[in-house]
């Protein structure tokens, strides 16, 4: 009951997998010890099967249902080896999407967040407040003008550091 390797993103054979045995069976060991699945892969590099119930899981996921640990709703299987198509259950682990992307970060294969930077203008008229569209009259195009000439100095100044 073992598909043959296809190639990329093409829609995976009709073959339900019963067991871990029976997934695993398709895959090759790496030196990392990662178990590299052999079969169908969507576009981003995760292989994809079709499980017991009839429906199509990656199968870094079906590894996990099929090792007796349950996915609860809201959250994803996450890789500690960062090989997209590992299944090995030992290199899983069950995480919210938030700690996909914090491990993802922690391990510096995602950018973290920069700092905000405030871009809103100065209105002029007397009102106290911020605004990011208004007043195109003489002297909020002024204040205006001089507060972008401003910000793009300090940021000058802080790219040349």
């Amino acid at each position: 009951m073992l598909s043959l390797p296809r190639r990329k993103g093409r829609r995976p054979q009709e073959i339900k997998y019963k067991t871990i045995s029976d997934l695993l069976a398709n895959t090759t060991i790496t030196e990392s010890g990662c178990m590299e699945w052999k079969g169908s892969y969507n576009g981003r590099g995760y292989g994809v099967v079709y499980i017991s119930g009839g429906r199509s899981e990656f199968t870094h996921r079906a590894a996990l249902i099929l090792s007796g640990i349950a996915i609860p709703k809201g959250y994803c299987a996450c890789h500690k080896c960062d090989n997209t198509k590992c299944c090995n259950p030992s290199h899983l682990f069950l995480g919210t999407p938030a700690d996909n992307i914090r491990d993802a970060q922690n391990k510096g294969r995602v950018p973290t967040k920069k700092p905000r930077v405030d871009r809103r203008r100065i209105a002029v008229h007397g009102t106290k407040s911020k605004y990011s569209v208004g007043c195109r009259c003489d002297l909020c195009t002024k204040a205006n003008t001089d507060y972008i000439r401003e910000y793009r100095s300090r940021k000058l100044c802080n790219t040349a550091n």
